[in-house]
């Protein structure tokens, strides 16, 4: 263990730094190539890279000290980090939708990620299961609904926390779209895969859950050149994803 300990640290002391710059650091999402996994170095030098945008105090230990816990914490960090490396790019390889980036979540597994960030209590899911009919404000809607909807161009988006008593009947699409076309709907999605965590850019087409673990708003929806459907979700993870 200690003789990979000392190859792991070498290896990154002997890495170039990456650029700096005085300007605020704009790539806060990395890509991955196929150069980028082809060896060990070329993750390291990754795993580099990602530190200095995401966790600078770890980025700077070649100025520090490290005790033995710090130094074994980083290692399993980059273990961690590697095996999501490895996952998002055959996922962008598969997928031809969707792209997967490394974001401030890389060095968390997914249990962290998970207990972390997040965690919708049942109490809350469960509140109004039953009472969604009833209260569905928009259910004698019969108007043709506009083929698309993006509420950020509307200016309603920032600062959304209550939408009022507008309770969407549970998987059903129809009534969702009633209910975006007049104001953005809350709802609550199964957060925690994989694929979802490091989501990037364009239409998801990775695997939606049924364990709502997370709430987020619909603040619109539409439809691709190609034919593909989709919402438009405002999520809580901060603007570096997605």
């Amino acid at each position: 263990m200690a003789m990979v300990m000392f190859i792991f640290f070498t290896i990154l002391c002997l890495l170039p730094l990456p650029p700096t710059s005085s300007e605020p650091n704009s790539e806060t999402v990395l890509g991955v190539t196929d150069d980028d996994v082809k060896s060990e170095k070329d993750l390291l030098a990754l795993y580099w890279k990602w530190l200095s945008i995401h966790r600078p105090h770890d980025y700077s230990f070649r100025n520090n000290n490290l005790d033995l816990q710090h130094e074994t914490m980083l290692m399993k960090r980059y273990d961690i980090f590697k095996n999501n490396v490895q996952s998002i790019h055959e996922s962008n390889k598969r997928s031809c939708m969707t792209t997967l980036g490394l974001n401030k979540f890389a060095d968390l597994s997914n249990e962290e990620f998970r207990a972390t960030y997040t965690g919708l209590p049942n109490k809350v899911l469960g509140k109004n299961r039953g009472k969604e009919k009833q209260n569905f404000m928009y259910k004698n809607v019969s108007e043709p609904l506009p083929s698309s909807v993006d509420w950020r161009k509307k200016g309603d988006v920032t600062g959304v926390k209550d939408q009022g008593p507008c309770d969407v009947i549970a998987n059903n699409d129809d009534a969702l779209m009633k209910a975006v076309a007049n104001q953005p709907v809350s709802v609550a999605i199964e957060a925690g895969g994989h694929d979802f965590r490091f989501y990037s850019k364009g239409v998801f087409s990775g695997t939606c859950g049924t364990y709502l673990d997370h709430g987020v708003a619909i603040v619109g929806y539409g439809e691709t050149s190609e034919g593909i459907k989709y919402w438009i979700v405002k999520n809580s993870w901060g603007s570096d994803w997605g």
